[in-house]
């Protein structure tokens, strides 16, 4: 189920970023936000961190390599391969995401 990120109670509880490299995440919720995005909210397996990336409508919400689909496929529970980088300012670059489970 995909909700409205202003009905998310728990957002606060995600920061945007994430650790850099490949890194093992469950996706705990899917939300619109503003900006045809969508918002995915991930708890890092080994840490317990909480993160939330963005995937675009101009990519067909899917990560940079273009694999896996978040609107269509990715439902909360999934365990995902996820592997990300910076941009030259800083933000996070969604890369890669691989189900693992």
């Amino acid at each position: 189920m995909t909700t409205n990120f202003r009905n998310f109670e728990k957002a606060s509880d995600y920061s945007l970023g994430s650790p850099d490299g490949e890194w093992t995440a469950r996706l705990d919720h899917k939300a619109w936000g503003k900006s045809y995005n969508l918002i995915l909210h991930f708890t890092e397996m080994d840490t317990g961190a909480k993160y939330w990336l963005s995937v675009f409508s101009n990519n067909e919400y899917k990560p940079r390599d273009n694999g896996f689909d978040f609107k269509n496929d990715g439902e909360p529970g999934a365990v995902f391969c996820l592997s990300t980088s910076r941009s030259k300012s800083g933000h996070p670059v969604f890369q890669t995401a691989k189900r693992i489970d």
